[in-house]
């Protein structure tokens, strides 16, 4: 009887750990991707889609030189780190193992999701991630036909730091009326 915690316990973590590894990402680099704007196929898993833009992407207002920035961004930034945040899916009823990754991609202190909001060619609402089913309100589940089976790669102190460097880089945008941010002031004429 005094081993029945021990056992609990060992057993516990071997079936959390499968578990964890089971929806952990699969790895990949920046090479195996071939980005469309802000989409990439994956060159080794054509089942498996990543996008720069967490939430909104539909409905983004987008700079007119996005798609040439995003393209830059990746010519200088060859060895750009892939880091997946939340992968949801399947994506299509049709396409019952397709899965969508918003990742970010990091190079050194880098990164071309801070760089598409701080040049203005996004608001910095597309870079939250999607919720989890229990992180949604009963509203926002009405949207959805069933939980889409949403799991997050990252911790929420790394998140949060990333939402502040976001935040800023919005606001420097704004202020220099780049991007998006210049179209809005000329609509207002």
């Amino acid at each position: 009887m005094k081993y029945l915690p021990l056992v609990f316990i060992s057993v516990f973590t071997l079936t959390y750990q499968s578990c964890k590894q089971k929806y952990d990402p699969p790895s990949v680099k920046l090479n195996d991707l071939v980005f469309n704007s802000i989409f990439a196929d994956n060159k080794k898993d054509s089942m498996h889609t990543y996008c720069l833009l967490g939430s909104g992407y539909f409905r983004a207002e987008t700079s007119d030189d996005a798609d040439s920035i995003i393209n830059s961004w990746l010519s200088k930034h060859p060895n750009a780190n892939v880091i997946p945040v939340a992968t949801h899916g399947p994506t299509l009823s049709d396409y019952p193992n397709s899965k969508m990754t918003y990742c970010w991609l990091i190079d050194n202190n880098d990164t071309i999701n801070n760089f598409l909001i701080r040049t203005g060619c996004y608001e910095g609402g597309t870079m939250i991630r999607p919720k989890t089913w229990q992180e949604m309100s009963n509203k926002e589940k009405t949207v959805w036909e069933k939980d889409p089976k949403i799991i997050v790669h990252i911790d929420q102190r790394t998140y949060d730091k990333f939402l502040d460097q976001i935040k800023a880089a919005e606001q420097y945008a704004k202020q220099h009326q780049l991007g998006i941010w210049n179209k809005k002031k000329e609509d207002e004429y």
